[in-house]
C-alpha cells in the first residue's frame, strides 16, 4: 500500500521539473527575443543627450557636466568640443528620444548612482546614470563615473563608423599589397599617391579634403628614446617635403611641416591589438599659411618586426573639423597586420 503513494509522489517530482524547465525555458527564450528586437539607437556622432533639471544643468553639476564632456579637443585649430552635448529636461524623456545612443542621466535621488546601463531602450545604448541627494554628492558621483561614460561613449562611436565602412569599402585600396596590412577605407577616398611604399588618400569636404596616409619604418627606428618627439617632427618634416607639397608660390618651396609652437600630444596606446604610440598635433605648410589638425598612430608590428605608420589629417579652413579626424581616427584604428 505504501508502494502507490511513493510513486504518486515520483511522478509529481518529475512533473514539476518538467514544468518548471519548460519555464525557465520560455522565460529565457522571452530575454533572448527582447534583446533581439531592440530598435536602433539614435544619435548624431558624439553627440550625448544630458537629461536633467534646469536648475541643475544652470548650475554647478551643469558646469561640471560641460568640463568632463565637452572640454576642448586637444591639437585643434579651432575651438570645438569632445561632445557635443544636448540637454533634455527630465519630463520629455520619454518616447523616441528614449532611444538615443548615449545618454548622461543626472537627477537628485534617495537613492545613491554612479553606473552605466546599456542596451535597455535600443542597441547599441549607453545610459550613465548619476543619483545622490544633494548636489554636491551629485557632482561627486558625476566625477565618479566620468572617465568610464566618455570611454564608452567614445568607443561606441569608433564601433559604430567602423561597421558603416562596411557598407561602402573601397575594392582599391592597395594597403595589403603595398604594406601587408587592411584598413576599412569607405570607397570615397582617392589614392593620390602610390609611391615607395608610401600610400595616401584623400577625399573632398566642404571647404577642403580629408587625408590618409601609410607607410613603414624599419625596426629600431625610434631607438633613441631622449630624442623621440624630436624623431617624431623629423619623421613628419621628412614626409612632407617629399611627398605633400604645399601650393605653388613664385620664388618659394612650400611642403607640409610640423607645427612647433606648441608640443604634440604623445601618449601610449593600442591600435589593432598592438601597442602604440598616438600623437596629435597641428601641421602648417613651409613659407605658405596653411595649417590644421593632425592624428598620427606609430604602431609595433611585433609579427612583420617594424614600425606601421598611419596618419590622418585635415585641410578645411575654418570648418569644424572634429568629425572628420574621429573618421580617419577610426579608419587607422580597423588595421588588420598580417605576415
Amino acid at each position: 500500500m505504501l508502494m502507490r503513494p511513493l510513486m504518486n509522489y515520483q511522478i509529481l517530482v518529475k512533473c514539476f521539473i518538467v514544468v518548471s524547465t519548460l519555464f525557465a525555458f520560455i522565460g529565457c527564450n522571452d530575454v533572448i527575443q527582447q534583446e533581439k528586437f531592440l530598435p536602433e539607437s539614435t544619435g548624431s556622432v558624439n553627440q550625448v543627450i544630458v537629461v536633467t533639471t534646469d536648475t541643475i544643468w544652470k548650475g554647478g553639476v551643469g558646469d561640471s557636466i560641460r568640463k568632463y564632456f565637452a572640454a576642448p579637443l586637444e591639437a585643434s585649430t579651432i575651438a570645438e568640443p569632445e561632445f557635443t552635448l544636448t540637454y533634455l529636461p527630465q519630463p520629455i524623456w520619454k518616447g523616441a528620444i528614449t532611444k538615443s545612443r548615449n545618454v548622461l542621466y543626472v537627477l537628485t535621488d534617495t537613492l545613491e548612482a554612479a553606473h552605466i546601463k546599456k542596451n535597455l531602450y535600443a542597441r547599441p545604448q549607453n545610459i550613465a546614470v548619476v543619483k545622490s541627494k544633494d548636489l554636491e554628492n551629485l557632482k561627486n558621483n558625476l566625477f565618479k563615473v566620468a572617465a568610464t561614460a566618455k570611454y564608452i561613449f567614445r568607443e561606441t562611436e569608433l564601433e559604430l563608423a567602423q561597421a558603416r565602412f562596411l557598407k561602402s569599402l573601397s575594392s582599391k585600396a592597395l594597403f595589403d599589397e603595398r604594406l601587408g596590412f587592411s584598413l576599412r577605407l569607405p570607397s570615397i577616398y582617392q589614392l593620390g599617391v602610390d609611391q615607395d611604399g608610401f600610400l595616401w588618400y584623400d577625399r573632398p569636404v566642404e571647404g577642403g579634403t580629408i587625408n590618409l596616409m601609410a607607410y613603414s619604418l624599419e625596426k629600431g627606428y625610434f631607438a633613441d628614446r631622449d630624442s623621440f618627439l624630436d624623431q617624431i617632427l623629423g619623421l613628419r618634416d621628412s614626409i612632407g617635403k617629399k611627398y605633400v607639397p604645399g601650393p605653388d608660390v613664385p620664388g618659394a618651396v612650400t611642403y607640409m611641416i610640423s607645427e612647433r609652437t606648441f608640443a604634440p600630444y604623445v601618449r601610449p596606446t593600442e591600435v589593432g591589438g598592438f601597442k602604440a604610440v598616438e600623437v596629435k598635433g597641428i601641421w602648417e605648410v613651409q613659407n605658405y599659411p596653411m595649417a590644421g589638425p593632425y592624428l598620427m598612430y606609430l604602431v609595433n608590428d611585433t609579427i612583420n618586426k617594424r614600425t606601421v605608420v598611419l596618419e590622418g589629417f585635415t585641410f578645411a579652413p575654418s570648418k569644424p573639423k572634429r568629425d572628420f579626424m574621429f573618421e580617419l581616427e577610426a579608419i587607422m584604428k580597423s588595421i588588420e597586420i598580417t605576415e
